[in-house]
């Protein structure tokens, strides 16, 4: 009959582990969705501006651009084209102010939003 009970209490024992275990897993998955939708959130407040640049005329030139906007706190990216004069910017906040002094500040031409 000791046999049993000892049975009994492993068998029980296994069960609250195992309910511990799925309690503490749900916790962590609903923590981890979390900060995947607060990551989501934030990548999707940004914008992908482009512009009219002229004056780029070699891959320094298309480096330049690209540094120096890239170098400003609320530009996450920049990519620019020396070919079709154009400069794309990932961006959160980014005023146009802020691009033209930095892309005449570089020595280019700037023509506004295309």
């Amino acid at each position: 009959e000791h046999s049993g009970h000892w049975f009994q209490w492993i068998a029980s024992g296994a069960l609250v582990l195992l309910l511990i275990n799925g309690y503490v897993l749900k916790f962590v998955e609903k923590r981890r969705s979390g900060k995947a939708i607060k990551l989501k959130k934030e990548h999707m407040t940004r914008q992908i501006h482009t512009f009219r640049v002229e004056g780029m005329t070699c891959s320094h030139c298309k480096a330049s651009v690209e540094n120096g906007l890239s170098a400003l706190s609320s530009v996450s990216g920049a990519v620019a084209d020396p070919a079709q004069n154009q400069v794309a910017i990932e961006a959160e906040g980014v005023t146009e102010a802020e691009v033209r002094e930095t892309v005449e500040g570089l020595g280019y031409i700037f023509k506004g939003r295309t």
